[in-house]
């Protein structure tokens, strides 16, 4: 874990302590039990990630033995089957919705929701990227990452080039619209929108959606995995599985291309499939072997 990330582990955790009990000094088997309801409130993998910084909080403190008894607790929400559900996330938006979102957003004087949609259908952006993306020349961007894996590692950066002038305008008008509003404001914005457009729907678009509409063209367009994995910000061919399906995309839609060569984004893209394909194979051969 970096120190970055280590500071903000610990800061979550400081900022839960106070929220929760004050300024009161709490004892281990109060703390063990508040931390075991909170999981009766939170989806599971947020209580794993819960507990832990808590529990690190414990070890900055040199509180050792209560650290190992926070990490050792089970998820009780999870065992009885009465943790929150969350409904599965939409992953493609159809030309219909699409054109029904837009002009909901622009009658709504929404220009903040409508650059952020344009943003991430166009180029694929994670919401918390939109603010990241910086203008060099000739049509090319950079595209800051906001990605971290497990071990608190950045992901990728990329630089992507605008097809045309008139793509290149758009990109920069989203830009400007977006420059001094808070991204959170547009996606609880959004979310009021949606719930206005498609009131009998259980499951509505986010901005999420776009990026998975995003690698759904690209993956209908005939880009390669690496290719693919380089426009979504991704490290490995693996991850972008996960992203979209060839059979929701559609042609014609893909308006940028890497900023950068071929040569180049297969030394910085880990080919995951073709390690796994490998192994694959080995594990064939040895049941045949074992078989005759």
């Amino acid at each position: 874990m970096n120190a970055e990330t280590y500071n903000k582990t610990i800061k979550d955790a400081r900022n839960y302590m106070t929220k929760r009990f004050g300024n009161v000094q709490v004892g281990p088997d109060k703390l063990l039990n508040a931390i075991l309801g909170d999981a009766f409130h939170m989806q599971p993998r947020s209580w794993g990630n819960h507990k832990r910084s808590i529990a690190l909080l414990a070890e900055k403190f040199k509180h050792h033995d209560l650290a190992h008894k926070i990490k050792q607790l089970n998820n009780p929400a999870v065992e009885n089957k009465e943790h929150p559900t969350q409904p599965k996330k939409i992953k493609k938006v159809s030309n219909k919705d699409f054109k029904k979102i837009l002009i909901s957003a622009k009658t709504a004087d929404e220009l903040h929701i409508a650059s952020a949609i344009y943003l991430a259908y166009r180029l694929g952006l994670r919401p918390s990227e939109m603010q990241k993306i910086e203008a060099l020349k000739n049509g090319h961007y950079k595209i800051t990452t906001s990605k971290r894996n497990h071990a608190g590692e950045r992901g990728i950066d990329r630089i992507v080039k605008a097809n045309d002038e008139a793509t290149a305008k758009g990109i920069n008008k989203a830009i400007t619209n977006l420059e001094h509003v808070k991204m959170k404001n547009i996606q609880d914005n959004m979310a009021t929108l949606m719930r206005r457009i498609f009131p009998r729907r259980k499951r509505r678009p986010t901005l999420y959606t776009f990026r998975h509409q995003y690698a759904s063209n690209l993956k209908a367009e005939g880009y390669s995995k690496k290719v693919i994995a380089y426009l979504l910000g991704h490290q490995s061919t693996r991850t972008q599985e996960n992203y979209g399906h060839i059979q929701s995309g559609r042609r014609g839609e893909t308006i940028i291309s890497p900023g950068i060569s071929s040569d180049e984004i297969k030394d910085l893209i880990r080919d995951k499939h073709t390690a796994r394909e490998q192994r694959m194979k080995e594990r064939l051969l040895n049941q045949n072997q074992l078989t005759h």
